[in-house]
């Protein structure tokens, strides 16, 4: 499964987790996507693109591989 993208900024070291629970915190009522919230708190916006294109990347990747293991299945039968 694809990382979410608080994960991937955790990883990369460009959020703490306390930045991350603050936005997870106010996004219920701040009716935003987290990236906008990490944005309006000071996170470089280049830091989330570069993020969710590695998100975009792991979620293609695993559409792939359940097409592949699909094909596979198939051909089995």
């Amino acid at each position: 499964m694809a990382k979410r993208i608080g994960e991937i900024l955790l990883d990369r070291g460009v959020i703490t987790e306390d930045q991350l629970q603050e936005a997870l915190r106010r996004q219920p009522g701040a009716n935003m996507y987290l990236c906008q919230i990490l944005i309006r708190m000071g996170v470089p916006m280049m830091e989330i693109e570069d993020a969710l294109a590695e998100q975009r990347r792991q979620r293609a990747m695993e559409r792939k591989l359940r097409q592949s293991e699909a094909h596979g299945e198939q051909a089995r039968l």
